[in-house]
């Protein structure tokens, strides 16, 4: 067997509970930190970048390259059928499988979700 570990390889071994040369790293960033680490890892602007309701962004893979990031996104598209319903007296949101999602702010500006 092969020293040399791949992130698929290293993320299957997690799953089966095996053990790794490391941890699997996965990263969800605000945009505000994302632009921040950006520019403190020497990468270039990214322009046009897109954040979602809860100010999250999808990291290039130049940034989860440069981090050794083992997982990447895959977003699935809206259902035809389906329409979301209209946020929770709290403030939370659901999405199409019921699984809900409020966006707190911290002291400081950070937020929690």
């Amino acid at each position: 067997m092969s020293d040399t570990w791949t992130s698929r390889k290293r993320i299957e071994a997690a799953l089966n509970h095996q053990e790794a040369d490391r941890v699997p790293l996965d990263l969800s960033i605000t945009l505000n930190a994302y632009i921040n680490l950006r520019d403190y890892l020497g990468l270039p602007v990214e322009e046009n970048v897109q954040a979602d309701r809860f100010f999250e962004v999808q990291p290039s893979h130049d940034l989860l390259e440069a981090l050794g990031v083992d997982v990447t996104y895959v977003r699935l598209g809206k259902s035809r059928n389906w329409s979301p319903p209209p946020p929770l007296e709290d403030g939370t949101v659901l999405n199409a499988w019921g699984v809900g999602r409020k966006l707190i702010e911290l002291p400081g500006g950070s937020y929690l979700n």
